[in-house]
Order: C-alpha cells, then sequence, then structure tokens
C-alpha cells in the first residue's frame, strides 16, 4: 500500500536522504521482493540454489543494487551469525559481482559496505 500511497510511505524510514519519491517507491517495491525471496526461502517455497540464481538475475538491475546499498543501514541491525544475516552476507557477494564504478546509482549513500567485510 505505501508504494502507492506517499503518505503511507512516510511510515518507513528513508532509505537516503533527499531521495526522490519515485526512488523511494522503487526501492519500497525491491524490498518486498528481496523480502519475498528471503521467506520463500525460510519457508522451504524454493532451494537455496533457485532463490541464488534469481538474486544474480534480479541483481544485474542497478534500481535493485541501489536499494541494496541505501539498505544497509538496516541490515546492521541484524544479529551475526543469524539466518538471515548469513543471507544478507551472501546477498552482499551477489550484489559486489554487479557493481562497478559505471554503474553504481548516482543516489548512493556511501553505506554499500558489505557486513561481511
Amino acid at each position: 500500500m505505501s508504494i502507492q500511497d506517499p503518505k503511507l510511505a512516510e511510515v518507513w524510514p528513508q532509505y537516503a536522504p533527499d531521495l526522490p519519491a519515485d526512488l523511494n517507491r522503487q526501492y519500497l517495491y525491491a524490498n518486498i521482493i528481496y523480502q519475498f525471496h528471503w521467506t520463500s526461502l525460510q519457508l522451504g517455497n524454493y532451494s537455496d540454489n533457485e532463490v541464488t540464481s534469481t538474486l544474480r538475475y534480479l541483481f544485474t538491475s542497478p534500481l535493485m543494487r541501489g536499494y541494496w546499498h541505501a539498505a544497509a543501514q538496516a541490515r546492521r541491525s541484524l544479529s551475526p551469525g543469524s539466518a538471515e544475516y548469513m543471507f544478507t552476507q551472501r546477498v552482499d557477494a551477489i550484489c559486489r559481482e554487479y557493481d562497478t564504478d559505471t554503474t553504481a546509482p548516482k543516489h548512493a549513500t556511501g553505506e554499500g559496505t558489505s557486513l561481511s567485510e
């Protein structure tokens, strides 16, 4: 609902200061995609290989990588060693595979440091 309603979107913390509303909406959608894959893996709806393969495809998108970098601050609250923390480290590695200076989004917050580094 928050993707379609800017007032509801205000409930969620901004991914980055001064992020344009349209880009914030895209990041909210990217978060839904990420959460879907994480939940699907936890529920056993998809195998680890299926989720990894799909994430490799999704992270070819500069917008998906931009979201991942912008959401780094939120991931810092995860408990090291927890299942989700370990999963985010794998996603960090996938993101790094596609990151290059020429494809990095202009709005990147500089918080793209991997949790595994």
